[in-house]
């Protein structure tokens, strides 16, 4: 395995669990599903109204601990290691830093800010394995949500799918 690339929210943080209740968090998936049809122009935007709704939210993300090691051991064997998530990139590296991970840990860092289409779309999957250069065969999608999985499936690339996690 060339590559470990890892989903965000749901897989290495828990950012939707403080407010999954909370009518932010409807507004905020109906953006996200919106993304693919906005023209380009309005993505900013859109950009703006989603940092301003999961900002709250990421302040008290909680972590997949034993995930966080686990990438740090492959990083250190040599594995490219990245994220691709539909958050913003504000959010992702505001996640990462409360984590204690500095930004440029990470070999690719792909977040709805970069891509046209969202999951289960392989776009942001391709957009990542082409700045690494790796090919799907030789990489590995670390993820929650079926989305996730059509994804990597899309591209031929293997996935792993995370549950059962003990958020700290």
């Amino acid at each position: 395995m060339k590559a470990a690339l890892f989903d965000l929210d749901g897989t290495l943080a828990n950012i939707s669990l403080v407010s999954k209740f909370s009518k932010h968090h409807y507004l905020k998936v109906a953006c996200a599903k919106a993304f693919g049809f906005l023209p380009r122009s309005l993505k900013p935007m859109a950009f703006s109204v989603i940092d301003l709704l999961e900002h709250a939210p990421t302040r008290k993300a909680l972590f997949n601990r034993v995930l966080l090691k686990k990438i740090i051991l492959m990083k250190k064997k040599g594995v490219k290691v990245g994220i691709v998530s539909s958050n913003t990139r504000h959010t992702v590296l505001a996640c990462l830093h409360k984590a204690g991970f500095k930004k440029d840990f990470f070999d690719v860092i792909i977040c709805i800010n970069d891509v046209d289409f969202l999951k289960p779309d392989p776009d942001p999957l391709q957009k990542a394995l082409k700045k690494l250069s790796v090919l799907p065969k030789d990489a590995v999608y670390y993820g929650d949500h079926w989305v996730d999985a059509e994804a990597a499936k899309a591209i031929g690339m293997k996935f792993v799918k995370v549950s059962s996690v003990k958020w700290a």
